[in-house]
């Protein structure tokens, strides 16, 4: 597996990647446009000529709050990412939320197991990148629905503001690229340090993911209570506020308050669920995503690092640490999203203003797992033991 990635500034550097991306051979080209809102008028014609220089090619673009490339955290540039398989095979597909569903995120996930499923070959590993539309997207119930058809996949990715698959936009909806070969091998990173902080209390009705009432009050009313108002009545700095539930340890942002004082949040609760708001432990986080890049080998050949935004406000420098730490083993690039779709090898699990970190390459041909532990990577299992 051969991997670039160069931030675009100006035509150059798409000369550049694209020599990059021509003179490689393999199975499998995955290429992904990271970029913040601020440069979305250049996808669609980046798009287009990376589509014509490489028509083989699976193209992700990926817009949202922020992008990450190589020491630097939060850039405004876009990234340009490349990933050469030599045996790997790749397929994409894209599916649109239903409309007048109740369970839109979790029938698209049904579609989209079914179709990872008929890649499942004896002998093959699969690692299943997975991006989704922010505005309408229940995490949880689109893995749900995943897994209702496919348990036995590792699922990696984001939710973000605007996604595209091979120069076509996904309108409410998500796009799977799945990957799959013996010799494929993977390690996966899921973290957040989300802490609750204040009472818990009950939440009343909720339909998906907007909830109405917290305690005695709407959630506009809860909100106020603390948050205080803006000039012209919108609530002071909600979107950097979450509520925590104390059940599953979940975290979840407010998207968009409604006049009945409900508000649309970036993920579903459980009825039963009591709720706090929750404040960022920035030393935990540097605990849990601390990477001594001594420890490994050079297996790693491509990173993928999505991290939700908030954390660019709440820890940057810990973030720069890290992804410094991560791009002496391989090319890294990321986004700063909605959502994160990561796990371990017990699981896959979705959160948000979290961490999800994707170390891959190709090895041998052998019995051991696709998803590699930690241990497997380090020449002493030192990380593993501090965690």
């Amino acid at each position: 597996m051969y991997s670039y990635t160069t931030l675009y500034q100006e035509p150059r550097d798409l000369r550049q990647f694209l020599t990059a991306c021509s003179s490689s051979e393999g199975t499998g080209l995955l290429i992904q446009l990271l970029a913040p809102k601020t440069k979305r008028e250049h996808i669609p014609p980046l798009n287009e000529e990376i589509q014509k220089a490489c028509p083989d090619a699976i193209v992700v673009a990926l817009i949202d709050d922020g992008t990450l490339h190589r020491d630097d955290a939060k850039t405004s540039g876009i990234v340009l990412t490349m990933h050469r398989f030599k045996e790997a095979r790749l397929d994409a597909r894209r599916v649109v939320y239903r409309k007048n569903s109740q369970t839109p995120s979790f029938l698209a996930g049904v579609e989209l197991g079914g179709f990872v499923a008929q890649k499942r070959k004896t002998g093959e590993n699969r690692l299943v990148f997975l991006f989704a539309t922010s505005a309408e997207t229940e995490g949880e119930q689109l893995l749900e629905g995943i897994e209702s058809v496919e348990r036995n996949i590792a699922v990696s990715g984001t939710v973000a503001s605007e996604v595209w698959l091979n120069g076509e936009a996904v309108v409410k909806g998500a796009a799977a690229v799945v990957v799959h070969s013996p010799t494929l091998r993977f390690y996966r990173h899921f973290a957040h340090a989300w802490m609750p902080v204040g009472p818990a209390l009950d939440i009343g009705r909720n339909e998906g993911n907007r909830l109405y009432r917290i305690g005695d009050k709407t959630v506009a009313e809860f909100y106020r209570q603390h948050m205080g108002e803006k000039e012209g009545g919108a609530i002071e700095s909600a979107e950097d506020f979450p509520l925590y539930g104390h059940e599953g340890g979940i975290v979840r942002f407010p998207v968009r308050f409604f006049a009945d004082g409900s508000a649309l949040f970036s993920g579903s609760f459980k009825g039963t669920e009591r709720v706090s708001f929750a404040f960022y432990d920035t030393d935990l986080h540097a605990k849990k995503m601390e990477a001594c890049s001594e420890n490994f080998s050079g297996a790693v050949e491509g990173v993928f690092y999505f991290a939700g935004s908030v954390l660019s406000l709440f820890t940057p420098e810990g973030i720069v640490g890290e992804i410094r730490a991560l791009a002496t083993l391989a090319p890294l690039s990321g986004l700063f999203g909605k959502g994160e779709f990561g796990g371990s090898r017990e699981q896959n699990r979705f959160t948000v203003g979290g961490v999800s970190m994707t170390a891959v390459w190709e090895g041998d041909v052998s019995d051991e797992p696709a998803e590699i532990g930690l241990e497997a990577l380090c020449h002493t299992n030192s990380f593993q033991q501090r965690y």
